[in-house]
């Protein structure tokens, strides 16, 4: 039993959630980390729930994009995290329904998080999901339809944390779960100098049920999964 609750928390200690690359544990008032990430190669999976194709999934490849996370420290251990994602895929192809489609996909979440030591924290917040869906006739262009679903509102319960690997590196992350919403990361960062570290991490990301409806298709929910490499700089003041 020990040697699994050993295996958990470390992987909790190398996983991380959007808005914690190369996490900030030091929540002293005044204390702020900016995460600037570029994403050249990430990819949406889109499972459908529609009666006429039960449980059809789909892929996207994502254009390169940027995202970004700021966390600032309130004192007393606790500090404020804003992060957000915003994914744009090309067209692909749907064999289920013969015509070609593309997804965008929109995250954003608030946190609030209390430290636990110098290298861990947990945390509380909620994240919004939002999806935009376009089908297409590749033989008739001007045949385009496009619905967005719902904005979402998750919340979420999750836990970050770094350990040193090297002097001037870390290994860091988070997971975090609620109903329909389960994420995860893990990542390194360089220190450059005091105040700066490059970074690269992977990210997944899932969310169930976005609600659709338009006049013409009804009413159905997907779930999407994004998920992909990032590389960024971490700002820390």
């Amino acid at each position: 039993m020990k040697n699994k609750v050993g295996i958990v928390l470390l992987g909790a200690m190398l996983a991380t959630q959007v808005g914690f690359a190369s996490p900030l544990t030091d929540y002293s008032a005044g204390k702020v980390s900016l995460d600037l990430n570029f994403v050249a190669d990430s990819k949406i999976k889109v499972t459908n729930k529609v009666a006429d194709y039960p449980n059809s999934s789909l892929q996207y490849d994502t254009k390169q994009h940027l995202d970004f996370n700021l966390t600032a420290g309130l004192g007393q251990g606790f500090g404020i995290n804003y992060g957000s994602i915003s994914a744009d895929s090309g067209w692909a192809y749907n064999s289920d329904t013969d015509n070609v489609s593309k997804y965008k996909v929109d995250f954003r979440e608030f946190n609030l998080l209390k430290s636990l030591n110098k290298q861990s924290a947990v945390f509380v917040g909620m994240v919004q999901a939002k999806s935009d869906y376009t089908v297409q006739n590749p033989l008739d262009t001007s045949a385009t339809f496009g619905v967005s679903s719902d904005r979402r509102t998750l919340w979420q319960i999750g836990l970050i944390g770094n350990t040193p690997i090297s002097k001037d590196m870390n290994a860091y992350g988070a997971v975090a779960f609620g109903k329909d919403l389960t994420s995860y990361e893990i990542g390194l960062a360089q220190k450059l100098n005091k105040n700066i570290e490059l970074n690269i991490s992977y990210l997944e990301k899932r969310v169930k049920n976005l609600h659709f409806y338009d006049e013409a298709a009804g009413s159905f929910n997907q779930d999407v999964t994004f998920n992909g490499m990032h590389y960024g700089v971490t700002c820390k003041f």
